[in-house]
């Protein structure tokens, strides 16, 4: 399979379960569409809601991806480093996703509470 029909796959996974999300949790778009909302904040803070949960979804496909290519590497050192690296880029990426969630999250409740 081509690298790009697997990250094409990835990508629709990751809309999908994302899609399935904000239904479960009850995130709708703004009432009043082409303008500022009437709650921007809180639009914010779905917005980067959904985010950080597609880039969980991402991380999360990417993980299980490289830990297939290291087992199905059969001792070839390439393939198990690039797994290797693949894993910790992931996990990376994730982490600095949780950070920057994080401080908008601050900084809102910073502007809300002021």
């Amino acid at each position: 399979m081509k690298p790009q029909k697997k990250i094409l796959g990835l990508f629709v996974t990751a809309l999908a379960l994302s899609a399935n999300t904000a239904q479960a949790t009850g995130w709708q778009m703004p009432t009043n569409p082409g303008s500022l909302p009437e709650d921007f904040m809180g639009s914010l803070g779905n917005i980067t809601t959904w985010l950080l949960e597609l880039a969980a979804a991402l991380a999360v496909l990417a993980i299980i991806y490289a830990g297939v290519v290291y087992t199905a590497s059969s001792g070839d050192q390439e393939r198990v480093d690039s797994a290797k690296k693949s894993i910790k880029y992931a996990i990376m990426g994730l982490a600095m996703a949780g950070i920057a969630y994080a401080i908008v999250n601050v900084i809102i409740t910073k502007i809300l509470v002021a």
